[in-house]
């Protein structure tokens, strides 16, 4: 009997918790054969022919001992590991500075973070998020429910909210507000080529638009003539300093 007369294969587990995986054992030649299968001081036998499909197995390494019948010194041994799917494991670092929130994510292939109703997916294992809104609920799930679900909310400092709003005050000003097409940006204390950073987005957080600007006579004009009546948040990032402001077109 041929050394290569079987082919094992396994089927991992599809979830952190189930018993599920497999182990299939297929046999080139034709005999009645029997399958020994050990993991720790658990043993069960199965007995085939040519092909064996064992179900329910719990994630463990097994050992797997096949003998013949009609072939007493025949004898294959094989080690084969049913895995267990990865929980979804999310570590969260908060930026009141900067605004960001960055989420170092394992277990899955593909993740979908949802941040104040705004979801992006992603597969790497880190991912930074602007902070448009003082307090921000963020939700992490993967494409196999099982895996589990990260939830949390984030609130940025007070403190740091009302250094902002002092900062706002003393460089920066946009006018009008309300607006109906066009609004201006003042930047005093800028000089001109200097690039700004704007980006718009909704109450709630969805990114409408983002784009370099270059200061001119310390100022920045803006056509929203694209954009419905509403509220808007206007994020503005000149060199290290963030700010955002809150408007009205009508």
């Amino acid at each position: 009997m041929a050394d290569d007369n079987f082919t094992i294969t396994g089927s991992d587990s599809d979830c952190p918790d189930s018993n599920n995986g497999a182990i299939r054992a297929v046999a080139k030649q034709t005999a009645d054969y029997t399958f020994t299968l050990t993991v720790g001081s658990e043993v069960s036998t199965f007995e085939f022919t040519d092909t064996l499909e064992i179900t329910a197995l719990p994630p463990a390494t097994y050992e797997i001992d096949i003998t013949a019948v009609d072939a007493p010194e025949y004898n294959a041994n094989f080690q084969l590991t049913i895995a267990a799917l990865d929980v979804l494991q999310v570590a969260t670092q908060l930026n009141d500075t900067a605004k960001t929130l960055t989420l170092n994510l394992s277990g899955g292939t593909i993740y979908f973070v949802d941040a104040n109703g705004t979801v992006v997916s992603t597969t790497d294992d880190a991912l930074t998020i602007d902070l448009i809104e003082n307090v921000t609920a963020v939700r992490v799930t993967t494409d196999v429910e099982c895996q589990g679900i990260f939830e949390q909310t984030f609130t940025l400092s007070e403190l740091e909210v009302e250094e902002e709003e002092e900062t706002q005050q003393d460089i920066s000003v946009i006018y009008p507000n309300p607006f109906n097409e066009v609004i201006s940006l003042s930047f005093p204390n800028s000089n001109d080529g200097d690039q700004i950073e704007i980006g718009i987005y909704t109450i709630s957080g969805v990114q409408l638009s983002a784009q370099l600007y270059e200061v001119q006579n310390n100022a920045v004009t803006i056509d929203t003539g694209i954009l419905a009546d509403g509220i808007y948040l206007v994020r503005l990032k000149l060199g290290d300093s963030l700010r955002t402001f809150k408007l009205v077109k009508n």
